[in-house]
């Protein structure tokens, strides 16, 4: 058992420095710099064992850091961080301070741990607190990816949807790793589930790892900060109306006649990464106008477009000459969808 943990860590902790380096080497992308760190911190302890024979009290447990940072580079790509955020950040400061003077005088770490004084405060926050706070971020990590939901389908269509899912599938892992970190902190368990319990802790840590380093350079970032006060008055149909808005006047209808001529001539809805600061940028049109031409004068959000043109030229192929050219898959992917469940769902609906 103990060379399988040794495997994994030296694993997991190798592919996590060259993707930190990766990360952090693009420029002009905070988010990706963000999540570089993050892997750089969530590594942190398998460094401390890694040196546990060369460097006494290595400050890299980062016990009130992992989640928060990933915390912060979900408000980064959805676009709603602010500078204040960075307050997050005080008490992984002060964890890292505390620490850092043992790893200088290491008879400071040995009094500390050893001297048997400060127990009830090792217990209390080094121990109990950072599971506990640890999940506390993961709630607010799903909570502020559940409240952008709206948000992507007024300005994306659903591929940014599914690009997020990596995030929730990782804060589900998250939420079970500090549960059970919680669990073994409090309860008193046997050797053997002991052994498993760290066996899957280093596997869903490996896990983490990998699956951030495969998505997080995938990982567009999202404008959502703008938005968000627009959408607050979206009906459960996801139709926008702006409230006091009169009926839309001349000049929406005339750039939603502009919009239209535009999709048809260009037939931009086949292209998947399609969003509405691109056709806004096409236009040379503010976004604002566009999204509420849309949603005034068609009464549909920007997904909600984009998908009856996809549906309009899917039926035109299924009419046309080439249709034996095409399986389903093949046919939604003609049309722009990036899958079949939700072409047949469009299809359905248009």
């Amino acid at each position: 058992m103990e060379k399988v943990f040794t495997t994994i860590i030296l694993v997991t902790t190798v592919q996590a420095l060259i993707y930190t380096g990766i990360f952090i080497a693009v420029k002009n992308n905070r988010s990706l710099k963000l999540l570089g760190l993050f892997m750089f911190v969530y590594i942190g302890t398998n460094l401390q064992w890694i040196f546990k024979d060369n460097v006494k009290y290595l400050p890299t447990t980062f016990s009130y850091l992992v989640v928060p940072l990933f915390y912060l580079y979900i408000r980064s790509i959805l676009g709603i961080a602010r500078k204040r955020d960075l307050w997050h950040l005080v008490p992984a400061a002060v964890e890292f301070l505390g620490l850092l003077p043992m790893l200088l005088s290491p008879g400071l770490g040995d009094a500390f741990y050893h001297s048997g004084k400060y127990n009830t405060f090792i217990i209390i926050f080094l121990v109990y607190i950072p599971p506990v706070y640890n999940l506390l971020y993961t709630g607010l990590s799903l909570l502020a990816l559940k409240k952008c939901r709206k948000s992507i389908s007024l300005l994306y269509t659903d591929v940014e949807k599914q690009r997020l899912n990596w995030l929730y599938v990782t804060c589900i892992i998250f939420a079970t790793l500090y549960g059970l970190n919680l669990i073994t902190s409090t309860a008193l368990l046997t050797t053997s589930l002991d052994s498993y319990i760290y066996l899957y802790e280093s596997v869903a840590s490996a896990f983490i790892v990998y699956w951030t380093s495969v998505y997080g350079l995938n990982q567009k970032n999202l404008m959502l900060g703008d938005s968000r006060t627009e959408t607050d008055n979206t009906a459960e149909t996801g139709k926008v109306y702006v409230q006091g808005e009169a009926p839309p006047g001349e000049s929406y209808e005339q750039k939603h006649r502009e919009i239209i001529a535009f999709f048809e001539k260009t037939k931009i809805y086949t292209n998947k990464e399609i969003s509405l600061f691109m056709v806004a940028d096409l236009l040379q049109m503010p976004y604002k106008e566009v999204s509420k031409s849309i949603n005034l004068v068609a009464r549909k959000n920007f997904n909600q477009f984009v998908n009856e043109f996809r549906v309009k030229e899917a039926k035109e192929l299924i009419k046309s000459d080439r249709l034996d050219q095409f399986t389903l898959t093949a046919l939604a992917e003609e049309g722009g969808f990036n899958s079949r469940s939700t072409f047949f769902f469009s299809v359905q609906i248009y």
